[in-house]
């Protein structure tokens, strides 16, 4: 772009050779802003929302201000608006910035994808044993790709994998 003040004027010739010069015009020429929307990492589903944040610029003018103007899945005029992530699926965000030299940014946009949580049951339903009698307990998924942290308030020998083996001593 050529930023700063332009002046125009034209001179007009009709069909007898006659002209007239019309009078000059001066149009001040703004640097667009532009403007990136930070990547978000997917997401789990969550009541805890989202942030989100972007990068707005205008060339040439370090100290420039913006109104924000967040569409699709977050509507906002929040600088950083916070995303719902309740529910998994694809998140379509789009955002707009006008600057306070007037100008306004094109639209950008960005999708943020947001998996279904597992759902961590133990499958074991007999749920009485006696002392130095062994429990196996179970995991209630046989999902692939899929990491298992067993704890207890009594020392377990194995605490990883979809079901673990117990032995529970006759006095702790």
């Amino acid at each position: 772009y050529i930023s700063g003040v332009h002046t125009f004027q034209y001179i007009l010739t009709d069909a007898n050779g006659c002209k007239d010069t019309s009078d000059v015009v001066s149009v001040r020429i703004e640097p667009r802003p532009t403007v990136t929307i930070n990547p978000v990492a997917e997401q789990c589903a969550t009541n805890q929302g989202i942030l989100l944040s972007a990068n707005p610029v205008v060339n040439g003018i370090p100290d420039a201000t913006f109104s924000y103007q967040w569409s699709g899945d977050v509507t906002s005029t929040d600088a950083t608006p916070m995303l719902n992530i309740t529910t998994p699926g694809v998140k379509n965000v789009k955002l707009q910035v006008t600057a306070n030299n007037g100008c306004t940014s094109d639209e950008v946009s960005t999708q943020v994808v947001v998996h279904d949580n597992p759902l961590a049951e133990i499958a074991t339903k007999n749920l009485f044993v006696c002392a130095e009698d062994e429990i196996t307990l179970q995991a209630n998924t046989s999902s692939s790709n899929v990491t298992y942290e067993w704890s207890s308030t009594m020392p377990l020998q194995e605490t990883t994998g979809s079901s673990i083996k117990v032995t529970p001593p006759n006095s702790l």
